[in-house]
């Protein structure tokens, strides 16, 4: 794939209407239909459930962190590498969440017997260091940076350093505000709407330059990667 093509390609996609295929919509109503049932079922609690889930989105995140490597390589552009190595290091914190409910024996059995306690602090890091990871990843752009080594290092700092931390934060409060007891959580969306914000700028502003100078610029490339990434 020649340098520019994953970007172009992206930019015709978004630029015209979202056609999905009949596989997209048909997961969609089973997601939508399983979902229904759950609400009408009522407040229930599925450990059964909760482990399939948590196995699915590693497993989700570590193919796509193939993916956009793939995408990255295959381009020459380093954002694509960055949006990978942030969801190889997400991937990574939801595996181990995720492992955390095995009912381990022999030399692994403390894991099962701590299991109460790792569940509830293994589950933050996942949801932070991915919002983290994409919004570095648009700074980078936006200052020109190519490597992905010192990228890689960093963000494997960070999963380690927000897996200390909130193994030392409080994991359940008294209910606070519209009964929330999980308040750490809250900023896993801010994160996701300041990135999702910053995108859609740069996407705005590389289609007027697109229409202006007829070609594409590199800040393109977040809007683009990130259409990619929820096509």
């Amino acid at each position: 794939m020649r340098e520019g093509t994953f970007s172009n390609k992206a930019m015709k996609m978004s630029a015209g209407s979202l056609n999905l295929s009949r596989g997209a919509i048909a997961m969609l109503v089973i997601f939508a239909a399983l979902s229904t049932a759950l609400i009408l079922i009522g407040f229930k609690d599925y450990p059964g459930l909760h482990t399939v889930l948590d196995t699915g989105m590693f497993l989700l995140s570590g193919l796509l962190a193939l993916l956009f490597w793939e995408l990255g390589v295959r381009s020459n552009q380093s954002f694509p590498k960055w949006i990978a190595i942030s969801l190889a290091a997400a991937s990574f914190s939801e595996s181990v969440h995720a492992f955390v409910s095995i009912e381990w024996a022999g030399l692994l059995a403390p894991i099962a017997q701590a299991a109460e306690m790792l569940r509830p602090t293994t589950w933050p890091p996942a949801t932070h260091v991915l919002p983290i990871g994409v919004g570095m990843s648009v700074w980078l752009l936006r200052r020109g940076a190519h490597r992905t080594t010192g990228f890689a290092i960093l963000m494997a700092t960070l999963t380690a350093a927000l897996f200390a931390a909130f193994y030392w934060l409080p994991r359940y409060t008294a209910p606070t505000w519209l009964g929330v007891t999980r308040p750490v959580l809250i900023f896993s969306p801010i994160l996701w709407l300041i990135v999702g914000y910053l995108c859609w700028r740069f996407r705005a502003s590389d289609a007027a330059d697109t229409g202006i100078h007829g070609r594409d610029t590199r800040h393109g490339q977040c809007g683009h990667a990130l259409f990619a990434l929820t096509a």
